[in-house]
């Protein structure tokens, strides 16, 4: 019976990925090609040789054994090694091949389903802070990449539509045709008189990030596209959770919100600080005195988790303003910035581990140039 040996090719470094492993076989079916040469390498190439694999007896091929194989005989099958290609379309690899993290910046993953408000709540967060006059907000994006350059058109869109008190439409989600990582708004806040503040935030689809729910008895679901996991699995990424519950579909927030916390405790993200905010608190502000009765009574398996020992837990109640109701239009609001505002609080102290309503003593130079600020503002 035929032996099975397994031939390892030799490797050209400089193009690993255009193997021509064809020409392997030619050599077994045509053995009068050139020895010396059988796979036209270059001699600048740098080649692993046969001394380099478990063959090292026979350095160089000849016309009767092309592979340098002691054990050569024509009646051996053979079974060709094809060695990996790194430019793979595979999304796993390809995520975290061209995935670019600056570990200096907490990125804020914002999770919840796609009617939670967790678009409105990051508007209401970004426009308070454009607008408040406690720091400057500047873009970091790259422009050569389409998810931040994406990210400044949805700070822009954000921006225009707490404006006019208008809810931003839904996040699009994730192209299956086309290799784009999830959305990021990419920011330094630079509050007055205290260190800034780079962050990123992920503008996510609810309808991506609900894939984490288990379906069809466990056969789907229970996982992130992999674009998404990119960020949760790169070493530098350094993660802050924000969890929103849907006042409109608690059951169904708390089970989400559950198996996310499950998901990334599974990825190693033991003790990453984790918010818990309850949008659309308008609709049910007259109902309950405080966020801890309604979690207590509607979200009871979250609550649990508040008292995880490992995790910086926080909870709040959001909502961007006033709704006002109208059925020829839709809903518009009028921004009220006390949520938004307790929001960047919990942001700022969690990422640099200082309080904005700490305060930092002035440096005589700075003291004067205030006060020449008051002087000329009240002429």
């Amino acid at each position: 019976m035929a032996k099975n040996i397994k031939i390892k090719i030799p490797i050209n470094r400089k193009s690993i990925h255009e193997i021509d492993v064809e020409k392997a076989k030619e050599i077994i079916e045509d053995p009068i090609i050139e020895a010396s040469n059988p796979f036209d390498f270059n001699e600048n190439d740098s080649v692993r040789t046969i001394e380099d694999t478990e063959y090292s007896q026979n350095t160089y091929p000849t016309e009767d054994n092309p592979f340098g194989d002691n054990e050569f005989d024509e009646d051996d099958d053979y079974v060709f090694e094809e060695q990996p290609d790194i430019t793979t379309s595979d999304p796993a690899t390809k995520a975290s091949m061209d995935l670019e993290i600056d570990p200096n910046m907490p990125y804020f993953f914002v999770f919840g389903n796609s009617t939670a408000g967790k678009s409105a709540m990051l508007s209401g967060l970004l426009y308070y802070i454009q607008t408040s006059r406690i720091g400057q907000l500047r873009s970091l994006s790259l422009n050569e990449h389409n998810h931040h350059r994406k990210g400044d058109y949805i700070l822009s869109e954000m921006t225009k539509k707490v404006r006019k008190g208008e809810f931003i439409a839904g996040t699009q989600t994730l192209d299956p045709t086309e290799f784009v990582f999830p959305t990021e708004i990419n920011l330094e806040f630079q509050p007055s008189g205290k260190p800034s503040m780079p962050f990123c935030l992920l503008e996510m689809a609810g309808e991506d990030l609900s894939e984490i729910e288990l379906r069809d008895e466990g056969r789907s679901g229970g996982d992130f596209d992999e674009r998404i996991n990119a960020y949760m699995k790169h070493p530098e990424c350094n993660m802050i959770f924000i969890c929103v519950v849907d006042v409109d579909t608690p059951e169904n927030s708390e089970d989400l919100i559950n198996q996310f916390l499950k998901h990334v405790h599974k990825l190693g993200h033991t003790h990453n600080p984790v918010l818990i905010t309850v949008n659309k608190w308008d609709k049910i502000e007259d109902e309950y005195e405080n966020v801890k009765d309604y979690l207590e009574e509607k979200l009871p398996i979250l609550t649990n988790n508040l008292f995880d020992d490992n995790r910086e837990m926080a909870y709040m109640k959001f909502s961007i303003g006033d709704v006002i109701s109208n059925s020829e239009r839709g809903d518009t609001y009028k921004f009220i910035p006390e949520d938004s505002e307790k929001l960047l609080k919990w942001m700022y102290s969690t990422a640099t581990g200082i309080s904005l309503d700490q305060e930092v003593k002035k440096s005589t130079v700075s003291n004067i140039i205030q006060s020449l600020k008051k002087l000329f503002s009240n002429e």
